[in-house]
């Protein structure tokens, strides 16, 4: 696969490369300059489509985003953020750097979010916005969030929208329910979890809503199994086991498991972009070799037979 090959977001003008840059890594980089060396790497690579949220290290991420943007030219890139999770100060710095975040939905709330984003990443605005992790929030999301950021998209301030959970259910009922361009799914489709391939994926694909895969590491299983975290906490041993099954069967043909992660979320027609949170310049070169690595088709034969990837789960060609 090219990581650089680039897809349109859903109906609008938008064009994403198949690998983009999950900025949650970014606040847990050891360092502000090893944040900005990370996103170096992956704009000399010619990746162009970078998420961050101001959940992450509660706006360090878009912090230090806004830092390295500085050097590139910000009209090149597509970049996305995304509201619900406002951040409210507080004096608790050394836990949570000033500012603990709470789940509003409201219009002034997004509002007031995307100015403090756009401050903090240092740009006039950003491509596309996403509905935070509205699980509990149905409600207020759709009432208020949607028809507030459907405003800005007719206004021209954003350029599309959506929702971004670890969830596809009420994605799917986001999807049905509101005019969306597109949806990050994390941790919901990968070689451990398919989940989605029921209902919603077909249902992005039929009406032209793309689908950008975050977390396809589960977390980090699928990129050190039996040490990576799984729904970010220690996985359990039946997770363990599996991830194991599919190590080892990729080990029979040369193949590493982050390669396969990557790969396969990215074979569905539905999917857009995979983002795995990156930390580090060296992460960042893997996630890129990861991608263009040679997989066999006998590989995916054995996954399918083997009952480790659902029998309707397309995979690359």
């Amino acid at each position: 696969m090219d990581p650089l090959e680039k897809t349109r977001i859903g109906k609008t003008d938008l064009q994403v490369t198949l690998l983009g840059l999950g900025c949650s890594g970014l606040a847990r980089a050891d360092t502000t300059r090893e944040a900005i060396e990370t996103f170096r790497t992956a704009m000399e690579q010619g990746v162009r489509y970078i998420d961050t949220a101001p959940l992450y290290g509660q706006g360090r991420s878009e912090a230090r985003l806004g830092e390295a943007l500085k050097d590139f030219d910000r009209e090149k890139i597509v970049i996305s953020t995304k509201v619900g999770r406002l951040l409210r100060s507080t004096d608790n710095y050394e836990k949570s750097h000033g500012y603990t975040p709470v789940h509003n939905y409201t219009r002034g709330a997004i509002v007031d979010s995307l100015e403090s984003s756009l401050d903090r990443l240092g740009v006039d605005s950003v491509d596309i916005l996403y509905i935070h992790d509205a699980d509990n929030h149905w409600d207020q999301a759709i009432g208020e969030g949607y028809p507030a950021l459907a405003e800005m998209r007719d206004d021209g301030k954003i350029k599309a929208i959506g929702a971004g959970m670890n969830q596809w259910e009420m994605e799917l009922k986001f999807a049905q329910e509101g005019e969306f361009d597109c949806f990050l799914l994390a941790n919901r489709y990968t070689l451990l979890e398919q989940g989605a391939i029921t209902e919603f994926l077909p249902y992005c694909k039929k009406n032209n809503i793309s689908v950008i895969i975050g977390g396809p590491y589960n977390s980090g299983v699928l990129a050190n199994p039996g040490e990576g975290r799984y729904e970010y906490r220690a996985a359990p041993s039946e997770i363990v086991d599996r991830t194991l099954r599919l190590k080892g069967i990729c080990e029979k043909y040369g193949v590493p498991l982050r390669a396969a992660a990557l790969q396969f979320v990215l074979a569905h027609p539905a999917v857009a972009s995979v983002i795995p949170g990156t930390k580090s310049p060296e992460h960042q070169e893997d996630n890129f070799r990861m991608i263009d690595h040679p997989i066999p088709a006998d590989l995916w034969g054995e996954l399918r037979e083997e009952r480790l990837i659902r029998p309707e789960a397309p995979t690359p060609r």
